[in-house]
């Protein structure tokens, strides 16, 4: 009896170990410190221009934001072919972008005008640090008219090792600043950038430029041209008529008939009567002469003619004197009489200054 109690008592004490030990063995796994899989999380990112195409879609008609959006990828475009060649400081117009390197088609406004192709150009500046480019683009087309800036650089994100426009993070939403239109003309919000984009809430003061008809109202005369051009609110046309002398072919072709030669023909001459006796008869028992009388044609033979015909080419060059019309125009940079707005965010932004611009009392 006293033996199996003893059995019992050790099989309890040493159950009572496996439940210390394993409890002791858990506590461990608690405390101790646990490999966590870290998950980098994504920044979001978008374009440089993406916030100010967004504003300019909302501000302009779908005309102008279209013509704007096609200028800017076509200059991306000639950046990345032209970036080897181009200086610390390149000015590309429109007129250039179409008409000497035909990488897009004319661009018209709201009003089926042609956009302002001297005026309009995009500027590509170096920093001075790296091989980055600032470019900014302005775009004239009839009453409306804008300036966007972005960056072009060779960043890890662009594909095959290319240059393409650069990318912030989005860390909010940019503050949405709306130009006011005055005399119904939409002007374009102007904001002075830093090279490194900061996404931050600052202040824009306010800047106005009330223009007189002087010097530098009007952007250079074009060259003039028998393009028919139309005025409109921008546009100032001029017009002249010149006598214009041309010349065109006023040759004759025609088949001449000439003589190729001669040759021999008979021909009746005249006539001959003769008469001979051609027997006798017995008339009232008279032995009486028989006559006869024949007329016989005399021929002759002559040269006559042997016509061909041959072509003569009268080659001849004539003039004649046309009323021709020239057109030429230029494009109002600042019209009289109506109120262009800016903001910056300099209270002493010497770029608008030099323009003529005087800051206000206002911000926003």
């Amino acid at each position: 009896m006293y033996k199996e109690r003893r059995e019992k008592a050790s099989i309890k004490f040493y159950i009572l170990i496996a439940l210390v030990i394993l409890i002791i063995v858990f506590a461990i796994i608690l405390v101790m410190p646990k490999n966590k899989k870290v998950t980098k999380k994504t920044v979001p990112t978008e374009l440089y221009s993406k916030s100010d195409l967004v504003s300019i879609n909302k501000s302009y008609s779908d005309i102008f934001y279209d013509n704007l959006k096609n200028f800017k990828d076509t200059s991306e475009k000639y950046f990345i072919k032209k970036v080897d060649a181009l200086g610390n400081k390149e000015i590309i117009t429109l007129d250039n972008l179409i008409n000497e390197n035909h990488m897009m088609a004319t661009l018209l406004d709201k009003d089926g005008n042609k956009c302002d192709e001297v005026n309009s150009n995009v500027t590509f500046i170096k920093n001075s640090n790296n091989d980055n480019y600032k470019m900014t683009l302005t775009l004239i087309c009839g009453s409306e008219n804008a300036t966007l800036t972005t960056y072009m650089g060779n960043y890890d994100y662009c594909k095959n090792n290319k240059y393409c426009e650069k990318k912030v993070e989005v860390k909010k939403q940019a503050t949405k600043v709306e130009e006011p239109v005055t005399e119904s003309v939409e002007t374009p919000t102007e904001i002075t950038v830093p090279d490194t984009p900061v996404q931050t809430d600052y202040s824009l003061y306010e800047y106005v430029l009330s223009p007189s008809e002087s010097v530098g109202t009007y952007s250079d005369w074009s060259e003039w041209s028998t393009t028919e051009e139309q005025a409109s609110l921008y546009k100032q046309i001029e017009t002249k008529t010149e006598t214009q002398t041309s010349e065109y072919d006023c040759s004759i072709h025609e088949n001449q008939r000439y003589i190729a030669g001669y040759k021999e023909e008979t021909y009746i001459a005249g006539y001959t009567t003769k008469t001979t006796k051609v027997g006798t008869k017995n008339e009232n028992g008279n032995i009486v002469a028989v006559y006869d009388t024949k007329t016989t044609p005399v021929y002759g033979t002559r040269k006559v003619p042997v016509y061909g015909y041959r072509r003569i080419d009268n080659d001849k060059t004539c003039t004649k004197e046309d009323a021709v019309t020239y057109y030429r125009y230029r494009i109002f940079t600042y019209k009289k009489g109506i109120n262009y707005i800016r903001y910056s965010s300099s209270d002493n932004d010497s770029y608008l200054i030099n323009k003529g611009y005087v800051k206000t009392e206002n911000t926003k």
